[in-house]
């Protein structure tokens, strides 16, 4: 083996400890004390699933509470159910 490909080897493991060591140490987040309406429609207005394989799926949904302050937006989303889905690779 040549000092390059040892270089190459040597990088490509590093870069798979840091990205393993990303993934491992995921953020822990506690429970507001006093959320607001709209705290609380955000928190629950999504879901994320991270898959072992490196795919992410996140599914989300606006609700009126996101709208504070906007009548209009606050009207249509009364009105009409607004979703999204992200698919993901890490």
């Amino acid at each position: 083996m040549n000092r390059t490909s040892v270089n190459c080897r040597l990088q490509c493991a590093a870069l798979i400890v840091f990205a393993a060591m990303l993934w491992a140490s995921s953020p822990a987040e506690a429970r507001h004390w006093k959320p607001t309406a709209r705290g609380l429609a955000a928190e629950y207005a999504e879901i994320m699933d991270t898959r072992a394989t490196g795919k992410i799926v996140m599914l989300f949904w606006f609700v009126p509470q996101m709208a504070e302050g906007s009548a209009e937006g606050q009207a249509m989303l009364d009105k009409y159910v607004v979703i999204g889905v992200v698919r993901g690779r890490l």
